[in-house]
């Protein structure tokens, strides 16, 4: 009996070790979660704070530490708590065992069978319950795995670094006031188109108009203005006063200039406009007779700044005060598209042929209509002081005078005048009116080049005949002295003109 309360007490022990057991186990395993859930609340922890500025993180990663160092604090009780609880269940159990050791030995003394098989029991519960205190340390193993909870901590910067690229995306934003420069640029490249028609219209301000064709009516132009014929183009600067017949009288001009000489204006062999309208009107007149295929014919007012009447292939240059009908002569139109009409057949002839065509020109429009003559009439004086000219050179040889004269330069004197007029009376004399055409023709087809003195004689003698300067020295002494006394007794009828 005695025996079976001794085997019931010592599994009573047993049961109330494993108990103790138990319940330390439970006890670590609640640390275990606990420490768990404390891992969880600081990476969620440091989560909110990685959305919050820097300096509320620094306050929260402080705040993190004291806690930390508190559940270290409480951790470390409660481990000292759970030790001391083990030493007073370690003493618990080793005063239990003495008390059965002891009842032990006395048994032993008793008897020997019961005390040993008790002992065997005894022993075997005394290492069970010292084998939970060798692994006591165990339960300290994740308080050193604590560290790795501040990790994440270690990790914030990383949830930074898109913060750090946002300044990246403006970018763009600085670039897009440089797209808005051009549109302020813009109104700029506009600003002369709008000004352009308006400040330069006024200045290249040019009408058409119309001539009534009465000569009594008198015309004063106050904006540059054209009028364009069959034959010609005639341009008018501002202040130019004209008759209502001027269209008239050029028509009429050139008409009888083509008769006389067998040749046309609208022959012509272009040789490119010229820079006039700039020259003479200020860039008016763009895009009119820009071809040429008409005449152009610029008329001025009275002549300014040692102006003179001029004239080329394309176009002529004339005063107002030249086509005024009080003054009681045009023949100055005449001299000026005579050149015009020779020019356009082919180059320049030289100075003798040009200048003796066209003042001869102005011989006979002054015999056609019985006016006096003035330039032709200064050559033919016997006692002409103003323009003296030795006839003794073409007597002594006229083609080595003619080469002469054109290869020397222009003086006072008119030498190109006076050998000219002498030379073309006598060509139109001695080879007829068509004379001229028959010349002008032979230097078109020899693509005469301008002044060429040499290809000019070619083509003198090509129109008439080999031997004309010959002839022309023979003819000259007693051809030239009847010319000059009938000119003279005509002029007798205009002593007032003089």
């Amino acid at each position: 009996m005695f025996n079976v309360v001794r085997k019931s007490l010592a599994r009573v022990g047993v049961l109330v070790v494993c108990f103790l057991l138990t319940l330390e186990m439970t006890a670590c395993s609640l640390g275990k979660s606990n420490d768990k859930q404390e891992e969880e609340t600081a990476v969620e922890v440091t989560v909110d704070q990685a959305e919050e500025t820097k300096k509320e993180k620094t306050d929260k990663a402080s705040a993190d530490k004291k806690d930390d160092k508190s559940n270290k604090k409480d951790d470390k009780k409660n481990d000292s708590a759970d030790k001391n609880a083990d030493k007073k269940n370690d003493k618990k159990n080793t005063v239990k065992a003495d008390d059965k050791s002891g009842k032990s030995e006395g048994n032993n003394n008793t008897g020997g069978n019961g005390g040993g098989s008790y002992s065997d029991n005894g022993g075997s519960t005394v290492v069970y319950v010292e084998q939970p205190k060798q692994e006591q340390p165990k339960t300290e193993e994740p308080k050193q795995e604590q560290p790795k909870v501040e990790k994440p901590k270690q990790e914030q910067p990383k949830v930074e670094e898109p913060k750090q690229e946002e300044p990246k995306t403006e970018e763009p934003k600085t670039e897009e006031p440089k797209t808005e420069e051009p549109k302020t640029e813009e109104p700029k490249t506009e600003e002369p188109k709008t000004e352009e028609p308006t400040t330069e219209e006024p200045k290249l301000t040019e009408q058409r108009i119309e001539f009534s064709g009465d000569p009594d009516d008198v015309v004063v132009i106050d904006v540059k203005s054209y009028y364009e014929g069959e034959k010609f183009v005639l341009y008018l600067g501002e202040g130019c006063k004209v008759h209502g017949d001027i269209a008239i009288q050029f028509a009429t001009i050139m008409d009888e200039i083509e008769n006389w000489y067998g040749l046309k204006y609208a022959d012509y062999t272009f040789q490119g406009d010229s820079d006039w309208r700039e020259f003479y009107y200020d860039g008016a007149f763009q895009g009119i007779n820009t071809d040429c295929s008409k005449v152009n014919i610029l008329l001025r007012v009275d002549p300014q700044n040692g102006e003179v009447e001029c004239a080329s292939s394309n176009m002529t240059v004339l005063f107002d005060e030249d086509m005024d009908p009080e003054n009681g002569n045009i023949d100055i139109a005449y001299h000026e598209l005579t050149h015009v009409l020779r020019l356009r057949q082919s180059n320049s002839m030289g100075d003798i042929f040009e200048e003796g065509v066209a003042t001869y020109t102005q011989y006979k429009y002054a015999m056609e209509k019985h006016l006096p003559m003035w330039p032709v009439y200064i050559y033919t004086r016997d006692d002409s002081w103003l323009y003296p000219f030795d006839e003794s050179v073409i007597f002594a040889d006229a083609e080595q005078a003619f080469r002469d004269i054109e290869n020397s330069e222009r003086d006072i004197y008119q030498k190109e005048y006076q050998y000219g007029i002498r030379f073309v009376y006598f060509l139109i004399e001695e080879y007829g009116d068509g004379v001229i055409r028959d010349i002008s023709m032979a230097a078109k087809k020899n693509n005469l080049e301008y002044d060429d003195v040499d290809q000019t004689i070619r083509a003198i003698k090509e129109g008439t005949s080999e031997d004309v300067f010959e002839r022309f020295s023979a003819w000259l002494p007693d051809g030239w002295d009847k010319f000059t006394e009938d000119y003279n007794n005509y002029m007798k009828e205009f002593d007032d003109y003089y």
